[in-house]
């Protein structure tokens, strides 16, 4: 078994090695001396590798834990290493879809083709101001006008009036630019406010 002692004496021998721990772990030393836990296991009858982290980032103590959560998953017919590779795959999948990254790539799209660069920006900082703290980080698909209309109304109720028709114009933008790159159905922007009493976002 490994210790932090034995390993910290590991020195680079000018190719890369193994020293191995217990049930699959081991630490791949590199040619630079840099330490890597990988964990090779056996899964459908193929014998597969996943690496657990960086040493000292990840000590010995939680080398094994992570080396005991993933032997748990095969046992319950779960490949670590697809379940990893999915995971990154529905982050990736999320961040593209969310509304901040929708918002500017059609302010990129504005700045390239339709407005001045001053305009394109005054308008991307209106959106960052009022827009992304609240609703940045949500698919852009899952959002609808109960979401945006606390945010419209929030803008109204410090009196600019104007700055929160031109937040949900800018939205609606937004909204038909995910439509148009398959990331959203429809413009939940246009039905954010109607019924207020001011009726100023139709």
């Amino acid at each position: 078994m490994l210790t932090d002692l034995k390993i910290r004496s590991l020195k680079p021998t000018g190719k890369a090695y193994k020293q191995y721990d217990q049930r699959g772990l081991y630490l791949e030393v590199a040619k630079s001396g840099s330490k890597l836990w990988r964990l090779r296991y056996q899964f459908a009858g193929k014998s597969k590798l996943i690496s657990l982290g960086q040493y000292p980032v990840v000590g010995v103590a939680e080398a094994r834990r992570k080396r005991d959560g993933y032997l748990e998953q095969i046992r319950d017919g779960i490949d670590p290493a697809a379940k990893r590779r999915a995971q990154k795959r529905s982050a990736a999948n999320s961040t593209e879809r969310a509304l901040e990254t929708v918002a500017r790539e059609w302010h990129e799209s504005l700045y390239r083709h339709e407005v001045v660069r001053k305009q394109a920006e005054r308008t991307l900082r209106r959106l960052e101001l009022y827009v992304s703290p609240k609703l940045g980080l949500t698919p852009i698909e899952e959002i609808g006008p109960a979401d945006i209309l606390p945010v419209l109304r929030a803008i109204e109720q410090t009196g600019r009036i104007d700055t929160a028709h031109r937040t949900r114009t800018a939205l609606s933008a937004v909204f038909r630019y995910a439509i148009a790159t398959g990331r959203a159905k429809r413009d939940q922007a246009l039905g954010a406010g109607r019924g207020t009493i001011r009726r100023i976002y139709i």
